[in-house]
Formats: structure tokens, sequence, C-alpha cells
């Protein structure tokens, strides 16, 4: 599945290198977002991190790939 945590974590690069800052309000200078658009990207940033978390926990370890198995209990 396209997208994750790597690609948020290249967006702050991007960022900083564009405009010294990790902070993601920059993306309504350099990606025309909007204030809602933020909003959608914190709240996606928000349940990868939950659901990454989460399948820490169903997995008894740091694994990273949400298998069938753990879906359940995700």
């Amino acid at each position: 599945c396209p997208g994750g945590l790597r690609d948020v974590q290249t967006v702050r690069w991007i960022l900083f290198a564009l405009g010294g800052s990790t902070d993601f309000k920059l993306l309504k200078t350099f990606a025309d977002f909007t204030d809602d658009d933020l909003k959608d990207y914190r709240q996606g940033i928000d349940m990868l991190q939950t659901v990454r978390n989460e399948l820490h926990i169903a997995a008894g370890s740091k694994t990273d790939q949400l298998n069938f198995v753990y879906q359940p209990a995700i």
C-alpha cells in the first residue's frame, strides 16, 4: 500500500530544505494546502501512528508490516 510514515518523513525533509523548518504549516505555502487539507493530513498521520503502535502491541514486537494475521486485532 503506497504511503506511510516514511513518506511523512520525506515531506518533512523537503519542507526543511525549502523552508528551513519541518512545520507542516509550510505545506500551505509550498503545496497550496488549505486549512482543511492540513487538518486532513495531520489526521492521516495520527491514524498511521495509531495503527503502527497497535501493530507493535498486537505483534509483541516492533514489526512494521500489517499482515493479515494482525488486522482483526487492530
